[in-house]
């Protein structure tokens, strides 16, 4: 009963501590800060999982021997659909700091690449999300490699009315077919 208590107390701080954080225009700092933390956590996690994969963090053994830890998590899956969110959070901020820049409205796709490349923001939300995304296909969590295809297809529906839908279609093709073919050259078995 204390642990539940606990649990929900701490729920009820973190949703009064983001509900401040966010009233007071920290919108764009939370999701840096989440973008960040992802980026560690995918490298974290991909450089623990091919030198030591079966322990946590490179130092302690999980008590249950069945346990596939990633990174800072004990089980992979936990790991893959921590990375979902926080990829998904970094995507959806990256899109917003491209239309607020007026990057999306280029002429050329020419144009658009150098200006995204100046763009060190763009260049760094766009690596975060990236690299959260293979290392969440790296974990080889089936759920959250369907829940990743669930929500590029869903976010590609509901941004098709501001950009031709059929270039971000094929965009979302070629970004499942790549993350399905990562998922299966890493995890073979």
């Amino acid at each position: 009963t204390r642990m539940g208590i606990a649990s929900a107390a701490a729920a009820v701080l973190v949703f009064w501590a983001a509900r401040d954080a966010l009233a007071r225009g920290g919108l764009r700092s939370v999701a840096r800060t989440i973008a960040a933390v992802g980026f560690i956590v995918a490298l974290v996690g991909a450089a623990q999982r091919a030198t030591a994969p079966g322990l946590l963090l490179w130092t302690w053994r999980p008590l249950d021997p069945g346990a596939q830890p990633f990174g800072p998590f004990v089980n992979r899956n936990h790991f893959a659909t921590w990375l979902l969110m926080a990829a998904s959070l970094t995507t959806g901020y990256f899109i917003a700091h491209l239309r607020s820049h007026g990057l999306m409205e280029r002429a050329s796709r020419r144009l658009f690449v150098r200006d995204l490349l100046a763009d060190g923001t763009a260049l760094l939300l766009a690596a975060a999300a990236g690299l959260m995304m293979a290392a969440l296909a790296a974990s080889g969590s089936r759920a959250a490699l369907l829940g990743l295809a669930t929500a590029l297809t869903l976010g590609m529906l509901w941004g098709r009315h501001r950009a031709e839908g059929l270039r971000r279609l094929r965009v979302a093709a070629v970004a499942i077919v790549l993350l399905a073919g990562g998922a299966v050259w890493l995890n073979r078995d």
